[in-house]
């Protein structure tokens, strides 16, 4: 996962010429409170890793859909 997110993170500043500051993350409503932590802490590792420091949200897929849907 972290590593996945670290390519995200490179395509998005490649394209964009950008820094990325904030990471929001859509997730299923099932997802447990454990897969959440996980996903947290693999964004955590990435960090690390890239020295990097952004804050992160993780919503839910429904709550996403509805703020694109509003932003649209």
């Amino acid at each position: 996962m972290a590593s996945s997110i670290t390519e995200v993170e490179k395509i998005i500043s490649q394209t964009n010429n950008l820094q990325n500051k904030n990471l929001v993350l859509a997730v299923p409503a099932y997802f447990t409170q454990h897969e959440r932590k996980a996903l947290l802490n693999a964004i955590e590792i990435t960090k690390k890793k890239m020295n990097n420091e952004y804050s992160t949200q993780l919503v839910n897929e429904e709550v996403a859909a509805s703020m694109d849907y509003g932003y649209s």
